[in-house]
């Protein structure tokens, strides 16, 4: 049995999302939860209470505001401020103006269309040029820019806030949750005969020290962070690290500092290439795997590319491949194919290619890349069952490895500084601090 036989549909969808790490928040997302359950466990287990109570709320609590803040800002605001002003395409991919060959290209062939499913860019491409209905003296193309650039600082600064938010519940639940210990401490010296009375996170410091900790094995930019999910969290990433770092007590710089640098290294930084090596890897024993699991996974794959051969061939001789991609029928082998690996984008009606979507930008190096991958599996005698299941594989090993350097490898390392840098103490020793500040403001 296959493993093609074996995954559905659906699981196939989530294979596909799970692998496009330099484009969709779903593998970022998926890493992040595994790797903020094991933070807690590992910091429950090797730690004390406090820390894991504060990382549960730190990094479930950021990686909500991270994965939801962002894009519920901003369908709040394509919702509300777009219909204000009368736009009705909040999703226009502001790059395209930049693009002035394919803009033309696409109003012209938009001019001449019949097509009942372009109906509505058609309209749209008639009146960008026009004055806005409301702001008389204002091009709608000028007030779409306009309005990518707010809603995108906006939606980031608002997260940001929600961020601080909760740094502060968490230090202050924490606070409260020392003061209690402290109290109920004095209540018990009181009511008892014993007066050798500790607080829990005494008691938790004094078992988790017999415990021996040991390791374990301009402008253009800018619109670029705004389409893709990736790069715009990664500035959400950094205002978060900023924010922790701005707002870290007095002991516990050097531990959110050396996290941070972790989570840029293992989250960011190691992500594509370690799908990279997985790519290289497979291309050497002849089962690729650089496609999208949608193409991967399709159906008599190798027939319908070699179908397609005189066409790709031709595209890759293009000198003006945007252009000679909106010239092609929209129900062909070949866009259907290119859609599924998300080198260019269509509308649908009941699962079916109708026709292009003239208002996202054409990647053409991401076009090339995906024609020159169907010709080497049409040319050479690739082992297509082989490349299905090595495609799993390296998509669920992307995952485990970033998700255990950073739920298990970085919180492990962390302890073994604390304790390295405070005489075999595992607490956390800004906590320690502010136990200790508060235990002298109330004796």
């Amino acid at each position: 049995m296959s493993i093609g036989s074996i995954l559905t549909n659906n699981s196939i969808k989530f294979l596909s999302g799970l692998s496009k790490n330099d484009s969709s928040l779903v593998p970022m997302v998926v890493k992040d939860w595994i790797a903020d359950g094991t933070t807690v466990y590992t910091y429950s287990k090797y730690a004390t209470r406090d820390d894991a109570i504060e990382k549960a709320i730190d990094e479930f609590g950021t990686g909500a505001i991270w994965l939801f803040a962002i894009p519920v800002i901003k369908k709040l605001f394509d919702s509300s401020i777009y219909k204000i002003f009368k736009l009705k395409n909040p999703d226009f991919d502001i790059r395209l103006l930049k693009n002035e060959n394919q803009l033309e290209f696409s109003k012209n062939l938009l001019k001449n269309s019949n097509d009942i499913n372009l109906k509505e860019q058609k309209e749209f491409f008639d009146s960008l040029y026009q004055n806005n209905s409301v702001l008389k003296n204002i091009k709608n193309k000028d007030l779409y820019k306009a309005l990518h650039g707010v809603k995108f600082l906006s939606s980031t600064l608002i997260a940001a806030m929600l961020l601080a938010k909760i740094i502060k519940f968490k230090q202050n639940l924490t606070k409260k949750r020392i003061n209690n210990d402290i109290q109920k401490e004095k209540n018990n010296h009181k009511n008892s005969y014993s007066k050798n009375q500790i607080s829990f996170s005494q008691f938790m410091s004094k078992t988790k020290k017999q415990n021996d900790l040991s390791f374990c094995g301009a402008k253009d930019f800018l619109a670029d962070f705004m389409f893709n999910p990736v790069k715009n969290t990664s500035i959400l990433d950094g205002v978060i690290a900023l924010t922790r770092l701005k707002e870290a007590r007095n002991g516990e710089k050097k531990e959110i500092l050396f996290k941070e640098i972790c989570q840029i290294l293992f989250v960011y930084g190691l992500n594509v290439p370690i799908q990279r090596f997985f790519e290289f890897v497979a291309k050497k024993i002849n089962c690729p795997i650089e496609l999208d699991p949608n193409v991967i996974f399709s159906k008599n794959l190798k027939e319908k590319i070699t179908s397609q051969n005189d066409t790709i061939n031709s595209l890759l001789k293009s000198k003006n491949l945007s252009n000679d991609i909106l010239k092609l029928d929209a129900k062909s082998t070949i866009i259907e194919l290119l859609e599924k690996n998300d080198a260019i984008s269509t509308i649908k009606k009941q699962n079916q290619n109708v026709a292009i979507n003239y208002l996202k930008m054409i990647d053409e190096q991401k076009v090339k890349q995906t024609l020159k991958s169907f010709l080497d599996i049409s040319k050479n005698n690739v082992n297509l069952g082989a490349s299905k299941a090595f495609k799993v594989f390296a998509v669920l090993a992307n995952i485990s490895l970033v998700s255990f350097m950073m739920g298990f490898v970085q919180p492990k390392l962390t302890i073994l500084m604390r304790k390295k840098l405070n005489q075999g103490d595992n607490r956390n020793p800004a906590i320690v601090k502010q136990e200790e500040l508060l235990r002298k403001k109330q004796n």
